[in-house]
């Protein structure tokens, strides 16, 4: 897979061969922590303010994956709609 979405309570990590983002899904804070497992396997450095453009491709593959987080549904709203055999489901 290009990325692996894994979430537990509140947090989630976005996961590739090169970076782990860890951040709060519900947004409350803007805290968000990037490790380079290259040259970091054991997540000791946070080197978040450094690849901007690193957080930014792991949280488009997020939402593109999974959709926006419910703090960005709450204060932008949500314009996803279901696949249409979801919508098929639901009509019945």
């Amino acid at each position: 897979p290009e990325a692996i979405i894994t979430a537990w309570g509140r947090d989630v990590s976005i996961r590739n061969r090169h970076w782990n983002l860890l951040l709060d899904s519900t947004l409350q804070s803007d805290e968000r922590r990037l490790y380079n497992l290259l040259e970091d396997p054991s997540e000791s450095t946070d080197v978040c303010d450094q690849h901007p453009d690193a957080v930014s491709e792991l949280i488009g593959f997020m939402e593109e994956t999974l959709g926006k987080l419910p703090h960005e549904i709450k204060h932008h709203g949500d314009k996803r709609q279901a696949p249409p055999t979801i919508r098929r489901m639901w009509s019945r």
